[in-house]
């Protein structure tokens, strides 16, 4: 599982368009990828005023300032990975988690 935000300059459709060409070849089996989309999150360094956007060069709604400080969505995190340990001799087990 991922998170992409927003501002984070990753096309999450792009990601996962990549992910189901290459994870099969790459990983074998059939591989899942859960994306998540976070909302971009200024703050006006002039006035203080917060609000959630996708465009890092917009003005600010309080004061028409355009000097905004990125506060959040500027990421891609990997949130989790589940791994099953498949041996030949045994059958498949649970997915065990890793999670950041």
């Amino acid at each position: 599982a991922v998170t992409v935000g927003s501002l984070s300059g990753v096309n999450a459709d792009a990601l996962l368009l990549a992910f189901e060409v290459l994870a099969p070849e790459r990983l074998g089996g059939s591989p899942t990828l859960a994306i998540t989309r976070q909302s971009g999150l200024l703050r006006c360094r002039a006035c203080g005023f917060e609000r959630p956007s996708d465009d890092p060069f917009g003005v600010c709604s309080g004061c028409g300032g355009s000097d905004l400080a990125v506060l959040g969505g500027d990421a891609l995190t990997l949130d989790a990975i589940d791994v099953i340990d498949i041996d030949d001799d045994e059958e498949e087990e649970e997915p065990k988690r890793c999670e950041s």
